[in-house]
């Protein structure tokens, strides 16, 4: 213990909201983070240029922010500067997935704090709380485009959760929501969301854009397919499973995410006579996970758009992640395997039961079997056809394009 007070009264660094402080020889020293952005503010806004971030920047090419990229560069969009803000540390990015009219920043780097700076729209699917605490304010001709990164979310967010939130993240939070223009809706349940967690912003009840890729033909989702297969090394004719569980932020082992990959093979092999493969994607705060070595299970976390796995997926098994109501709209097959459903329900808690989903719900490896066997497929087709007319979710595939739609008008003002 006292190596470690000498060692701290040597050199130490403590953030502290804003402000960083140092120790150096036993004198102590603070920095105002939010000066980071002082060098910017007074740069012009470039008409033409857009940022885009896809999950702070820890996700590669993906998430509504990649459909909408992709939208504009389908109308030629060289009359577009496009920047997308990524960790270029990252192991868990392809960066080879992003198209060349693309210009990458890193995170993390000032260079990010002044592409902010200048830009006249930004697009997010996640709050701005790393640049908001470098001081990143946004000014009156700009815009904030938040896309989010769930559609008829059942686990609370934000501030609404019961995960213990420090007043820090509170104020940074609270900043960002005020930066906030507009909001991307599919469904009353976004809305309700979106009207008590921010309120008095613009509410575009137009889909999310990720989801135009279930509406795709089926040239386009065979030639997904093939490029998904061959980078993967699957065989043509197997069928997929695609794990996806979400991320616990009060997690204080792995027990929840024990799944049983090979008895959930077999049966699934039982159940439809054909071989299987799992695909098993990780959300990206838990990529050190253990997966196990097999030709028929497949690390595929890397992949930068679920959208495209959820695509040339059969079935999927996740437990709360916002992904299963997407793959819900492919209407294929969905499980829950939610072995700590109880503590969940809690903590941080459901807007609506999970028990009202038309998912079969597991909370042992056991079940999910049983829920496998005795799966029903017009029972599943007709209750999902239920929930999303009862959400009133107006999914169509353009969503993309009345996006871009606005951001031409704003752009061409």
């Amino acid at each position: 213990m006292k190596n470690k007070h000498f060692l701290n009264w040597i050199f130490s660094v403590k953030n502290e909201g804003t402000k960083k402080s140092f120790t150096i020889l036993g004198l102590n020293f603070c920095y105002d983070m939010t000066k980071n952005f002082e060098h910017y503010k007074n740069l012009p806004v470039q008409n033409n240029k857009i940022v885009f971030c896809n999950a702070k920047g820890k996700r590669g090419y993906g998430c509504n922010p990649k459909y909408i990229a992709e939208e504009m560069l389908n109308r030629g969009g060289n009359s577009f500067e496009l920047v997308w803000l990524v960790d270029k540390n990252s192991r868990e990015i392809d960066f080879s997935e992003f198209p060349p009219q693309v210009r990458l920043v890193d995170y993390k780097s000032k260079k990010a704090l002044k592409e902010l700076a200048t830009a006249k729209v930004w697009v997010d699917n996640q709050a701005k709380l790393y640049h908001v605490k470098k001081g990143l304010c946004k000014k009156k001709d700009q815009i904030y485009i938040q896309t989010w990164h769930g559609s008829l979310g059942i686990k609370k967010i934000g501030l609404d959760s019961a995960v213990d939130i420090s007043n820090q993240y509170i104020d940074l939070t609270q900043k960002d929501v005020s930066f906030v223009d507009y909001l991307l809706s599919n469904s009353d349940v976004d809305d309700m969301v979106f009207e008590h967690r921010l309120p008095n912003r613009n509410i575009l009840h137009i889909g999310h854009p990720r989801n135009d890729v279930f509406f795709k033909s089926n040239e386009q989702i065979a030639e997904i397919k093939n490029k998904i297969f061959k980078l993967y090394n699957v065989e043509p004719g197997a069928k997929i499973i695609l794990f996806a569980p979400t991320f616990r932020s009060s997690l204080k082992n792995n027990d929840c995410y024990d799944i049983d990959y090979l008895n959930i093979l077999n049966t699934f092999e039982r159940k439809y006579n054909c071989k299987f493969v799992i695909f098993t994607r990780l959300h990206h705060e838990m990529t050190n996970l253990h997966i196990p070595k097999s030709r028929n299970i497949v690390d595929v976390t890397k992949y930068g758009d679920i959208q495209e796995l959820m695509l040339v997926s059969d079935f999927m098994i996740s437990d709360y992640s916002s992904c299963m109501f997407d793959f819900m709209l492919s209407r294929k097959p969905c499980f829950i395997f939610a072995k700590d459903l109880k503590e969940y329900e809690i903590n941080p808690g459901f807007y609506y039961p999970l028990e009202s989903t038309p998912f079969p719900i597991a909370v042992d490896n056991d079940t999910l079997n049983k829920n496998i066997l005795n799966f029903d497929e017009k029972e599943y087709k007709d209750k999902v056809e239920e929930f999303l007319e009862n959400k009133r979710c107006i999914e169509n595939g353009h969503a993309s394009e009345k996006v871009v739609d606005l951001l031409e008008k704003i752009i061409n003002v």
